[in-house]
Protein backbone atom coordinates (compact mmCIF):
# COMPACT_ATOMS: atom_id res chain seq x y z
CA UNK A 1 0.00 0.00 0.00
CA UNK A 2 1.35 3.34 -1.24
CA UNK A 3 -0.26 5.57 1.30
CA UNK A 4 -1.71 8.99 0.35
CA UNK A 5 -0.67 12.27 0.26
CA UNK A 6 -1.26 14.67 3.54
CA UNK A 7 -1.24 13.34 6.79
CA UNK A 8 -3.67 14.35 9.58
CA UNK A 9 -1.44 15.21 12.63
CA UNK A 10 -4.16 14.86 15.45
CA UNK A 11 -4.17 10.64 14.52
CA UNK A 12 -4.27 8.26 16.64
CA UNK A 13 -1.01 6.84 17.71
CA UNK A 14 -2.41 3.63 18.61
CA UNK A 15 -4.91 1.42 16.01
CA UNK A 16 -5.37 2.87 13.11
CA UNK A 17 -8.98 4.81 13.96
CA UNK A 18 -9.48 7.61 12.19
CA UNK A 19 -9.71 11.09 14.11
CA UNK A 20 -10.82 14.53 12.94
CA UNK A 21 -9.76 17.55 14.84
CA UNK A 22 -10.93 21.13 14.24
CA UNK A 23 -8.43 23.67 15.44
CA UNK A 24 -10.30 27.16 16.11
CA UNK A 25 -8.24 29.39 17.19
CA UNK A 26 -10.21 33.18 17.99
CA UNK A 27 -8.99 36.25 19.21
CA UNK A 28 -10.47 38.76 21.24
CA UNK A 29 -9.56 42.41 21.24
CA UNK A 30 -11.22 44.80 23.85
CA UNK A 31 -10.85 48.60 24.66
CA UNK A 32 -13.26 50.18 27.00
CA UNK A 33 -15.50 52.68 25.15
CA UNK A 34 -14.62 56.20 26.11
CA UNK A 35 -11.67 55.75 27.84
CA UNK A 36 -8.13 54.93 28.18
CA UNK A 37 -6.26 52.05 29.95
CA UNK A 38 -3.33 53.16 32.13
CA UNK A 39 -0.12 54.01 30.73
CA UNK A 40 3.11 52.43 31.90
CA UNK A 41 6.88 51.17 30.97
CA UNK A 42 7.07 47.78 29.30
CA UNK A 43 7.25 45.13 32.17
CA UNK A 44 8.63 41.40 31.65
CA UNK A 45 5.84 39.61 32.90
CA UNK A 46 6.54 36.29 34.43
CA UNK A 47 3.89 33.81 33.99
CA UNK A 48 2.93 30.87 36.38
CA UNK A 49 0.21 28.33 34.69
CA UNK A 50 -1.96 26.54 36.95
CA UNK A 51 -0.45 28.97 40.11
CA UNK A 52 -1.66 31.63 42.15
CA UNK A 53 -0.72 32.76 45.53
CA UNK A 54 -3.95 32.97 47.47
CA UNK A 55 -5.08 35.18 50.37
CA UNK A 56 -2.80 37.68 49.02
CA UNK A 57 -5.04 39.73 47.64
CA UNK A 58 -4.52 43.65 47.54
CA UNK A 59 -7.46 45.31 49.52
CA UNK A 60 -9.31 46.73 48.39
CA UNK A 61 -9.42 45.59 45.14
CA UNK A 62 -9.78 48.02 42.46
CA UNK A 63 -12.10 48.26 39.66
CA UNK A 64 -10.06 48.02 36.58
CA UNK A 65 -13.21 46.77 33.95
CA UNK A 66 -15.57 49.45 35.47
CA UNK A 67 -15.95 50.88 32.14
CA UNK A 68 -16.77 47.60 30.71
CA UNK A 69 -19.86 45.24 31.03
CA UNK A 70 -17.00 42.70 31.16
CA UNK A 71 -16.94 40.88 34.94
CA UNK A 72 -13.29 40.60 36.32
CA UNK A 73 -12.73 37.23 35.05
CA UNK A 74 -13.51 38.17 31.41
CA UNK A 75 -11.33 40.73 31.18
CA UNK A 76 -8.19 40.32 28.94
CA UNK A 77 -4.91 39.51 30.04
CA UNK A 78 -3.49 42.83 28.20
CA UNK A 79 -6.08 45.35 30.37
CA UNK A 80 -5.47 43.48 33.51
CA UNK A 81 -1.53 43.85 33.10
CA UNK A 82 -2.35 47.77 32.25
CA UNK A 83 -4.36 47.58 35.76
CA UNK A 84 -2.12 46.21 37.66
CA UNK A 85 1.14 48.58 36.39
CA UNK A 86 -0.63 51.82 36.81
CA UNK A 87 -1.51 50.73 40.79
CA UNK A 88 1.88 51.24 43.32
CA UNK A 89 2.64 48.09 45.27
CA UNK A 90 0.41 45.54 42.89
CA UNK A 91 2.70 42.39 42.51
CA UNK A 92 0.63 40.62 39.97
CA UNK A 93 -2.84 39.42 39.28
CA UNK A 94 -4.51 35.99 38.45
CA UNK A 95 -6.84 35.36 35.07
CA UNK A 96 -9.57 35.53 37.53
CA UNK A 97 -8.74 39.41 37.35
CA UNK A 98 -7.77 39.26 40.91
CA UNK A 99 -5.08 41.73 42.01
CA UNK A 100 -2.26 41.12 44.02
CA UNK A 101 -0.18 42.41 47.08
CA UNK A 102 3.77 42.59 46.59
CA UNK A 103 5.93 39.94 47.00
CA UNK A 104 3.32 37.49 45.83
CA UNK A 105 5.93 35.11 44.79
CA UNK A 106 6.80 34.27 48.34
CA UNK A 107 3.03 32.84 48.72
CA UNK A 108 2.68 31.16 45.31
CA UNK A 109 0.85 27.67 45.30
CA UNK A 110 -0.57 25.45 42.67
CA UNK A 111 -4.27 26.04 41.56
CA UNK A 112 -5.58 24.29 38.65
CA UNK A 113 -8.51 26.76 37.65
CA UNK A 114 -6.09 29.98 36.94
CA UNK A 115 -3.00 31.12 35.79
CA UNK A 116 -0.73 33.94 37.61
CA UNK A 117 1.33 36.96 36.17
CA UNK A 118 4.01 38.58 38.32
CA UNK A 119 5.38 41.88 38.34
CA UNK A 120 8.87 41.15 39.07
CA UNK A 121 9.60 44.66 40.45
CA UNK A 122 7.74 43.90 43.21
CA UNK A 123 8.68 41.05 43.79
CA UNK A 124 12.15 40.48 45.51
CA UNK A 125 14.42 39.27 45.00
CA UNK A 126 14.42 39.10 41.02
CA UNK A 127 18.46 37.84 40.56
CA UNK A 128 19.32 34.48 41.06
CA UNK A 129 20.28 33.74 44.61
CA UNK A 130 23.96 33.33 45.10
CA UNK A 131 25.93 31.10 47.56
CA UNK A 132 24.61 27.48 49.04
CA UNK A 133 21.60 27.72 51.41
CA UNK A 134 21.76 26.52 55.12
CA UNK A 135 20.72 22.93 54.70
CA UNK A 136 16.89 22.03 56.09
CA UNK A 137 16.24 26.08 55.78
CA UNK A 138 13.87 27.59 53.41
CA UNK A 139 14.79 27.76 50.17
CA UNK A 140 15.24 31.89 48.96
CA UNK A 141 12.62 33.19 46.97
CA UNK A 142 13.47 33.72 43.31
CA UNK A 143 11.21 34.23 40.58
CA UNK A 144 12.62 33.01 37.60
CA UNK A 145 12.17 34.45 34.40
CA UNK A 146 9.52 32.84 31.79
CA UNK A 147 12.20 31.91 29.47
CA UNK A 148 13.95 30.01 31.89
CA UNK A 149 13.93 26.51 30.60
CA UNK A 150 16.33 24.31 32.27
CA UNK A 151 16.32 20.68 30.96
CA UNK A 152 14.91 17.99 32.89
CA UNK A 153 13.24 14.96 33.61
CA UNK A 154 10.92 13.27 36.07
CA UNK A 155 10.50 9.71 37.79
CA UNK A 156 7.16 9.10 38.80
CA UNK A 157 7.04 7.16 42.48
CA UNK A 158 10.28 8.02 43.86
CA UNK A 159 11.63 9.43 46.81
CA UNK A 160 14.67 10.09 49.47
CA UNK A 161 14.60 6.65 51.37
CA UNK A 162 15.40 8.23 54.98
CA UNK A 163 12.84 9.90 55.96
CA UNK A 164 14.87 12.46 58.04
CA UNK A 165 16.87 13.34 55.00
CA UNK A 166 14.51 17.14 54.87
CA UNK A 167 16.51 17.78 57.40
CA UNK A 168 19.77 17.37 55.73
CA UNK A 169 18.65 18.53 52.44
CA UNK A 170 20.19 21.64 50.55
CA UNK A 171 16.76 23.60 51.16
CA UNK A 172 13.01 23.32 51.77
CA UNK A 173 10.86 25.34 49.34
CA UNK A 174 7.37 26.39 50.31
CA UNK A 175 5.73 26.22 46.69
CA UNK A 176 4.91 22.98 44.86
CA UNK A 177 4.69 25.19 41.18
CA UNK A 178 7.09 23.32 39.03
CA UNK A 179 8.30 26.44 37.10
CA UNK A 180 9.42 28.26 40.37
CA UNK A 181 11.02 25.45 41.33
CA UNK A 182 13.05 24.11 38.17
CA UNK A 183 13.94 28.15 38.60
CA UNK A 184 15.50 27.81 41.75
CA UNK A 185 16.85 24.80 41.14
CA UNK A 186 18.75 25.60 38.70
CA UNK A 187 19.76 28.90 40.23
CA UNK A 188 21.46 26.89 42.74
CA UNK A 189 24.80 25.46 41.69
CA UNK A 190 24.12 22.42 44.43
CA UNK A 191 21.06 21.26 43.61
CA UNK A 192 20.22 18.71 41.58
CA UNK A 193 16.83 17.91 41.97
CA UNK A 194 13.78 18.00 43.81
CA UNK A 195 10.95 16.28 44.85
CA UNK A 196 7.05 17.24 44.63
CA UNK A 197 5.30 16.04 47.52
CA UNK A 198 7.82 15.73 50.45
CA UNK A 199 6.46 18.33 52.65
CA UNK A 200 2.50 18.15 51.72
CA UNK A 201 0.48 20.19 49.39
CA UNK A 202 2.55 23.77 50.72
CA UNK A 203 5.65 22.62 49.88
CA UNK A 204 8.77 20.86 48.22
CA UNK A 205 12.53 19.80 48.93
CA UNK A 206 15.45 20.61 47.33
CA UNK A 207 18.47 18.29 47.43
CA UNK A 208 22.13 17.76 46.15
CA UNK A 209 23.19 15.10 43.77
CA UNK A 210 25.04 13.19 46.51
CA UNK A 211 21.35 12.79 48.13
CA UNK A 212 19.36 11.56 44.91
CA UNK A 213 22.14 9.01 44.39
CA UNK A 214 20.37 5.81 43.46
CA UNK A 215 21.05 4.37 46.19
CA UNK A 216 19.38 7.01 48.06
CA UNK A 217 16.30 6.61 46.66
CA UNK A 218 13.24 4.30 47.15
CA UNK A 219 9.46 4.01 45.80
CA UNK A 220 6.62 6.54 47.36
CA UNK A 221 3.18 6.64 44.82
CA UNK A 222 3.02 10.17 46.23
CA UNK A 223 5.92 11.85 45.13
CA UNK A 224 7.39 12.68 41.95
CA UNK A 225 11.11 13.28 41.91
CA UNK A 226 12.49 15.95 39.34
CA UNK A 227 15.75 15.70 37.76
CA UNK A 228 18.07 18.96 36.57
CA UNK A 229 19.91 17.71 33.13
CA UNK A 230 19.74 15.46 30.25
CA UNK A 231 18.28 12.17 30.45
CA UNK A 232 20.36 8.96 29.06
CA UNK A 233 19.81 8.30 25.20
CA UNK A 234 16.69 5.67 25.36
CA UNK A 235 14.88 4.08 22.69
CA UNK A 236 11.99 6.23 22.35
CA UNK A 237 9.77 2.45 21.91
CA UNK A 238 6.82 4.38 23.07
CA UNK A 239 6.13 6.65 20.51
CA UNK A 240 7.27 4.02 17.42
CA UNK A 241 4.19 1.76 16.19
CA UNK A 242 4.83 -1.04 16.13
CA UNK A 243 7.18 -1.77 18.50
CA UNK A 244 10.67 -2.03 16.53
CA UNK A 245 11.97 -5.69 16.49
CA UNK A 246 15.55 -4.67 17.81
CA UNK A 247 16.73 -1.12 19.27
CA UNK A 248 20.38 -0.68 20.26
CA UNK A 249 21.05 2.91 22.00
CA UNK A 250 24.09 4.25 22.91
CA UNK A 251 26.25 7.99 22.78
CA UNK A 252 27.35 8.97 19.64
CA UNK A 253 31.30 7.82 19.11
CA UNK A 254 32.58 10.43 17.31
CA UNK A 255 30.83 13.38 18.97
CA UNK A 256 29.83 11.27 22.62
CA UNK A 257 26.15 13.30 22.49
CA UNK A 258 22.91 11.14 23.66
CA UNK A 259 21.00 12.45 20.84
CA UNK A 260 21.12 14.87 17.49
CA UNK A 261 19.06 17.75 16.89
CA UNK A 262 17.65 18.53 13.46
CA UNK A 263 17.00 21.44 11.77
CA UNK A 264 14.22 21.12 9.43
CA UNK A 265 15.22 24.47 7.44
CA UNK A 266 18.52 22.76 7.20
CA UNK A 267 17.68 18.54 6.77
CA UNK A 268 17.63 16.79 3.72
CA UNK A 269 16.81 13.45 2.26
CA UNK A 270 19.62 11.98 -0.01
CA UNK A 271 17.62 8.85 -2.05
CA UNK A 272 19.60 6.24 -4.34
CA UNK A 273 20.39 7.22 -8.01
CA UNK A 274 17.66 5.53 -9.78
CA UNK A 275 14.68 5.92 -7.01
CA UNK A 276 11.24 5.34 -8.85
CA UNK A 277 8.33 7.31 -8.65
CA UNK A 278 7.07 5.55 -4.91
CA UNK A 279 10.21 6.21 -3.28
CA UNK A 280 10.76 10.00 -4.94
CA UNK A 281 7.34 11.11 -4.14
CA UNK A 282 7.69 9.09 -0.03
CA UNK A 283 10.69 10.91 0.30
CA UNK A 284 9.33 14.00 -0.60
CA UNK A 285 5.97 13.73 1.35
CA UNK A 286 8.19 12.87 4.34
CA UNK A 287 10.71 15.84 4.09
CA UNK A 288 7.60 18.16 2.64
CA UNK A 289 8.99 19.48 -0.50
CA UNK A 290 7.74 18.46 -4.52
CA UNK A 291 4.63 19.20 -6.39
CA UNK A 292 2.94 15.99 -5.24
CA UNK A 293 3.01 17.09 -1.66
CA UNK A 294 3.91 20.19 -0.85
CA UNK A 295 3.89 21.28 2.77
CA UNK A 296 3.93 18.08 4.15
CA UNK A 297 6.43 17.69 6.15
CA UNK A 298 5.97 14.44 8.12
CA UNK A 299 9.43 13.91 9.84
CA UNK A 300 8.40 17.45 11.44
CA UNK A 301 5.26 16.20 13.06
CA UNK A 302 6.64 16.61 16.63
CA UNK A 303 6.08 12.98 18.45
CA UNK A 304 6.23 14.21 21.86
CA UNK A 305 7.93 17.35 24.08
CA UNK A 306 10.58 16.18 26.11
CA UNK A 307 11.89 18.10 28.79
CA UNK A 308 15.51 16.60 28.87
CA UNK A 309 16.65 17.03 25.82
CA UNK A 310 18.03 20.55 24.36
CA UNK A 311 20.32 21.86 22.06
CA UNK A 312 23.50 21.88 24.50
CA UNK A 313 23.47 18.15 24.76
CA UNK A 314 22.58 17.18 21.40
CA UNK A 315 24.73 16.59 17.88
CA UNK A 316 23.69 18.55 14.49
CA UNK A 317 22.03 15.69 11.50
CA UNK A 318 22.24 17.53 8.49
CA UNK A 319 21.03 14.41 6.14
CA UNK A 320 19.36 11.23 5.82
CA UNK A 321 21.03 8.83 3.45
CA UNK A 322 18.88 6.39 2.11
CA UNK A 323 20.21 2.81 0.04
CA UNK A 324 17.75 0.32 -1.35
CA UNK A 325 19.17 -2.60 -2.76
CA UNK A 326 16.10 -3.60 -4.90
CA UNK A 327 14.29 -0.29 -6.31
CA UNK A 328 11.62 -2.02 -8.88
CA UNK A 329 7.98 -0.66 -7.42
CA UNK A 330 6.59 -3.45 -8.78
CA UNK A 331 3.59 -3.87 -5.71
CA UNK A 332 3.78 -4.08 -3.04
CA UNK A 333 3.14 -7.90 -2.72
CA UNK A 334 2.13 -10.06 0.44
CA UNK A 335 5.65 -11.71 1.57
CA UNK A 336 7.72 -8.38 0.24
CA UNK A 337 11.27 -7.98 1.81
CA UNK A 338 9.80 -4.64 3.99
CA UNK A 339 12.80 -5.38 6.49
CA UNK A 340 14.48 -1.98 7.21
CA UNK A 341 18.24 -0.53 9.34
CA UNK A 342 18.09 2.66 10.61
CA UNK A 343 21.18 4.45 12.39
CA UNK A 344 20.41 7.74 14.04
CA UNK A 345 24.11 9.55 14.26
CA UNK A 346 25.53 12.90 14.57
CA UNK A 347 26.06 14.43 10.65
CA UNK A 348 24.51 11.99 8.78
CA UNK A 349 21.88 9.32 9.86
CA UNK A 350 21.39 6.00 7.04
CA UNK A 351 18.24 3.92 6.46
CA UNK A 352 19.24 0.70 4.23
CA UNK A 353 16.44 -1.68 2.98
CA UNK A 354 16.08 -4.69 0.43
CA UNK A 355 12.76 -2.71 -1.33
CA UNK A 356 11.77 0.30 -2.13
CA UNK A 357 8.34 -0.76 1.31
CA UNK A 358 11.38 -1.17 3.33
CA UNK A 359 12.43 2.09 2.96
CA UNK A 360 8.94 3.68 3.55
CA UNK A 361 8.58 1.73 6.72
CA UNK A 362 12.08 2.82 7.98
CA UNK A 363 10.97 6.73 6.96
CA UNK A 364 8.01 6.39 9.45
CA UNK A 365 10.19 5.04 12.19
CA UNK A 366 12.24 7.94 11.55
CA UNK A 367 9.30 10.54 11.73
CA UNK A 368 8.22 8.64 15.22
CA UNK A 369 11.20 9.39 16.80
CA UNK A 370 11.69 12.81 16.02
CA UNK A 371 10.75 14.87 20.02
CA UNK A 372 10.14 18.66 20.64
CA UNK A 373 12.75 19.57 23.05
CA UNK A 374 13.02 22.63 25.75
CA UNK A 375 13.10 26.01 24.54
CA UNK A 376 14.19 25.18 21.08
CA UNK A 377 10.60 26.24 18.86
CA UNK A 378 11.32 24.70 14.95
CA UNK A 379 14.18 22.04 16.22
CA UNK A 380 13.62 18.36 16.43
CA UNK A 381 15.69 15.81 18.59
CA UNK A 382 16.79 11.59 17.97
CA UNK A 383 18.51 10.05 20.60
CA UNK A 384 21.28 8.51 19.08
CA UNK A 385 20.31 4.74 18.15
CA UNK A 386 20.57 2.04 16.14
CA UNK A 387 16.82 0.50 14.58
CA UNK A 388 16.69 -3.05 13.04
CA UNK A 389 12.80 -3.84 12.18
CA UNK A 390 10.98 -6.46 10.17
CA UNK A 391 7.03 -6.98 10.61
CA UNK A 392 6.25 -9.69 11.89
CA UNK A 393 3.01 -10.74 10.08
CA UNK A 394 3.28 -10.59 6.03
CA UNK A 395 -1.10 -9.23 6.02
CA UNK A 396 -1.08 -6.68 7.92
CA UNK A 397 -4.64 -5.47 7.30
CA UNK A 398 -7.51 -3.10 8.01
CA UNK A 399 -11.31 -3.53 6.45
CA UNK A 400 -13.17 -0.28 5.78
CA UNK A 401 -17.11 -0.93 5.56
CA UNK A 402 -18.82 1.48 3.21
CA UNK A 403 -21.46 -0.83 1.93
CA UNK A 404 -23.35 -0.44 5.27
CA UNK A 405 -21.95 2.98 6.44
CA UNK A 406 -21.41 6.33 4.19
CA UNK A 407 -17.79 7.53 4.55
CA UNK A 408 -16.74 10.82 3.01
CA UNK A 409 -13.70 10.60 0.73
CA UNK A 410 -11.55 12.57 3.04
CA UNK A 411 -12.28 10.04 5.85
CA UNK A 412 -10.90 7.17 4.06
CA UNK A 413 -7.72 9.33 2.73
CA UNK A 414 -6.91 9.89 6.50
CA UNK A 415 -7.51 6.16 6.65
CA UNK A 416 -4.85 5.45 4.19
CA UNK A 417 -2.73 7.97 6.42
CA UNK A 418 -3.54 6.08 9.67
CA UNK A 419 -2.40 2.53 8.00
CA UNK A 420 0.53 4.30 7.04
CA UNK A 421 1.36 5.20 10.17
CA UNK A 422 0.75 1.69 11.65
CA UNK A 423 2.54 0.08 8.74
CA UNK A 424 -0.31 -1.84 7.37
CA UNK A 425 -0.36 -3.57 4.15
CA UNK A 426 -3.40 -4.28 3.21
CA UNK A 427 -6.70 -2.44 2.41
CA UNK A 428 -10.08 -4.49 2.59
CA UNK A 429 -12.60 -2.08 0.85
CA UNK A 430 -15.89 -3.63 1.48
CA UNK A 431 -17.87 -1.31 -0.90
CA UNK A 432 -20.45 -3.45 -2.10
CA UNK A 433 -23.14 -5.75 -0.21
CA UNK A 434 -26.69 -6.13 0.03
CA UNK A 435 -27.46 -2.44 1.33
CA UNK A 436 -25.53 -1.14 -1.74
CA UNK A 437 -24.04 -1.90 -4.70
CA UNK A 438 -22.28 1.71 -5.38
CA UNK A 439 -19.27 0.43 -8.00
CA UNK A 440 -20.24 0.85 -11.93
CA UNK A 441 -19.51 -2.69 -13.91
CA UNK A 442 -19.32 -1.24 -17.41
CA UNK A 443 -19.75 -4.54 -19.26
CA UNK A 444 -22.71 -4.76 -16.62
CA UNK A 445 -24.33 -1.30 -16.37
CA UNK A 446 -27.77 -2.23 -15.09
CA UNK A 447 -26.05 -4.31 -12.05
CA UNK A 448 -25.60 -1.27 -10.23
CA UNK A 449 -29.19 0.00 -10.66
CA UNK A 450 -30.13 -3.93 -9.47
CA UNK A 451 -27.59 -4.30 -7.24
CA UNK A 452 -29.79 -3.26 -3.95
CA UNK A 453 -31.25 -6.17 -2.32
CA UNK A 454 -32.28 -7.29 -6.00
CA UNK A 455 -29.41 -8.75 -7.72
Amino acid sequence: MQPRKGLWKELSKGPAVTMRAVLVVGSLLWQPAGSAMPTAEPIAWTALRATDCGYWDLGPQPNCTSSSSLPPDKAPVAALKACCAAIPGCGGFNTHGVMKRANCASHVATMATVDLYLNPAENAPTRPPTGPPTPGTPCPVYVPSSAASPLFRVVHGVDVADASIGSKALCVAGTTVQSALLGICAALDACAGFTVGSEGSRGSVLYTAAELAPGALAPDPGVDLFLLGPGPATANESTVTPKPARTSVSPDPATGKAAVVIDPAKFMIAGPAGAGPVLTAGMARYLGGGKSYPGAGLLFVGNERRTDRGPSMAAPCTRLAVRVDDLGEDGPHQGDDESYTLAVSASTASLASGTVWGALRGLETLAQLLSVGVGTPGLYFADVQRVEDAPQYPYRGLMVDTARLYLPTEVLLATLDGMAIEKLNVLHWHSVDDQSFPMPVPSLPELQAAGPYGA
